[in-house]
């Protein structure tokens, strides 16, 4: 049995994620097992103005339109209305969309400070508002959840030691730009 060609696998459009031998999408069953757990595809619905993604571009040459390179290059939404993005539903339809997962990194980047060392499955940054206020969160990177703590300084017992806490948010949090809208939405300024 013959393997399919770079062209034909090119013609439709898609990876079909069977890991062909001439697959122009470079998936690789076993290369991409990691990367699969790194990105995911978003729904049209994840996307509004300042969402950051990355988008697969593929390198021809002529005159035989034979695949020279693939690469990811960065990029942030501003409207379905835009030219560039006409063939949205398209690309998102055909894997050449792909949002990275969330790490601590991002939230790092974010100006949270990293509070204990992270295990494989989750880890906890802080945000430090005042001496008798901060935020904490606790990230589950294996079911993508987010908890969201507000801690201050109690003013009863006279102890100033004592910190009370309340949960402020706990639900999914997909990617950098979920972590943002949340955020926003809670109120907490995202960078100092």
């Amino acid at each position: 049995m013959k393997p399919l060609s770079k062209e034909f696998l090119l013609s439709r459009g898609f990876c079909c994620k069977n890991g062909c031998l001439n697959c122009p999408y470079e998936y690789n069953k076993n290369k991409n097992m990691d990367i699969e757990n790194k990105y995911y595809v978003p729904d049209t619905s994840d996307f509004r103005e300042g969402f950051e993604y990355e988008q697969l571009y593929n390198t021809y040459s002529p005159p035989d339109f034979k695949l020279t390179s693939s690469k990811w290059i960065k990029q942030v939404f501003d409207d379905f209305t835009s030219e560039e993005n006409y063939l949205f539903n398209r690309k998102l339809s055909d894997n050449s969309i792909r949002v990275p997962y969330l790490t601590k990194e991002n939230i790092v980047s974010e100006g949270w400070s990293l509070t204990k060392e992270p295990n494989e499955t989750e880890f906890t940054c802080q945000k430090i508002i005042s001496d008798k206020y901060f935020y904490e969160v606790n990230y589950d990177t294996y079911l993508k959840e987010l908890t969201v703590e507000s801690w201050y300084q109690s003013k009863l017992g006279g102890n100033p030691e004592l910190y009370n806490s309340y949960t402020i948010y706990k639900g999914t949090c997909r990617c950098i730009n979920d972590f943002r809208l949340i955020m926003k939405l809670l109120n907490i300024k995202i960078k100092i």
